[in-house]
């Protein structure tokens, strides 16, 4: 709900092992094929290493190198959605 429709939710559930990456029309095509898998896969990939965090972190880069090539901006909005973690 970003006014680009630019906005990324990286969904990682825990206990049941599940990752997904929910991003909105104005980005989602601007990846390559297999993009969105290898952001899943780099956060799947730091928690069976025992890193989780890291694995977070990595994944989080990659998908800001990708916003900050296909979504440049001076970010004069400011946030449009809360940059908070949930447990819910």
């Amino acid at each position: 709900e970003t006014k680009d429709d630019t906005g990324v939710l990286l969904y990682i559930a825990r206990e049941d092992h599940k990752v997904a990456v929910y991003a909105g029309k104005g980005i989602h095509g601007a990846a390559e094929t297999g993009f969105w898998q290898d952001v899943c896969s780099t956060v799947a990939a730091g928690f069976k290493a025992g890193e989780g965090v890291g694995g977070m972190e990595k994944a989080m880069a990659k998908v800001g190198e990708l916003l900050r090539e296909h979504a440049p901006g001076d970010d004069a909005a400011g946030d449009e959605l809360p940059n908070a973690v949930t447990t819910s």
